[in-house]
């Protein structure tokens, strides 16, 4: 029961770091770097939608591009460009996640099952509405 109590509390701690950590790395010299900033904001965002989903939850390759936006802007001293560069990327793919679920997209009309349903009920496999033989199953 202490789990589920101490999640939300973690979340909005951790929200509020990340918000103070931004917030002291404001950039500097971000028109140097425009278009690799770009490409790694797109990079992070389109990563974070390319995840598995999981049983609980879901795991994506945006890490590997967060990483690679450190090593390839962090080097010349704009850790701090590298910083806003994943969070935007982050957020902006978070964005397009909510964007696509079902409840926030205009409901769609419902055109009926994919495939013609038997006259009689049942399966559309099996036109009789009753189950097939066992015999067909391997049973016997």
């Amino acid at each position: 029961m202490k789990a589920k109590r101490t999640t939300p509390i973690i979340s909005w701690a951790l929200g509020l770091l990340t918000i103070f950590v931004l917030v002291l790395n404001i950039p500097n010299q971000l028109d140097d770097v425009l278009g690799l900033w770009l490409l790694f904001v797109g990079l992070t965002a389109l990563a974070l939608n390319l995840g598995v989903l999981l049983s609980s939850g879901q795991i994506s390759p945006a890490h590997v591009f967060a990483i690679m936006a450190f090593l390839t802007m962090g080097r010349s001293g704009q850790a701090a460009e590298a910083i806003w560069a994943v969070a935007v990327g982050s957020l902006l793919g978070g964005l397009v996640q909510v964007a696509r679920k079902d409840e926030w997209l205009p409901h769609r009309r419902d055109h009926g099952p994919a495939y013609p349903q038997p006259a009689g009920g049942g399966h559309p496999l099996h036109s009789t509405g009753r189950p097939p033989a066992a015999g067909l199953h391997g049973a016997g």
